[in-house]
């Protein structure tokens, strides 16, 4: 789900619409809330469960949702500073027009 945000941000940045701040917190937000609220605590519950539970092997899923989420960690700080750099460019919009 947080896929359709994150296009919805290049679209928008790349045809050059006016905008893209909220557009960024959108995708920023959206991301967050998929990928590390939601994807986190399927984690969190993938990790506590048992690893032969009803003759079901959990080590390779445990394994593959570990490693999508340290993706998905490294790939937050590239969304922080992006969403950092939007801020930092709204807000000196907003202080040169202010002059």
């Amino acid at each position: 789900a947080s896929n359709i945000f994150l296009q919805i941000r290049w679209y928008w940045k790349f045809y050059g619409k006016d905008g893209l701040f909220w557009i960024d917190s959108l995708a920023f937000f959206g991301y967050m809330f998929f990928r590390m609220v939601l994807g986190g605590a399927i984690t969190v519950f993938l990790f506590g469960q048992e690893l032969y539970e009803d003759k079901v092997f959990w080590t390779s899923t445990k394994v593959s949702c570990g490693t999508i989420m340290l993706f998905n960690c490294v790939f937050s700080v590239g969304m922080i500073k992006t969403y950092t750099k939007s801020i930092k460019r709204k807000f000196s919009t907003v202080e040169s027009k202010r002059d």
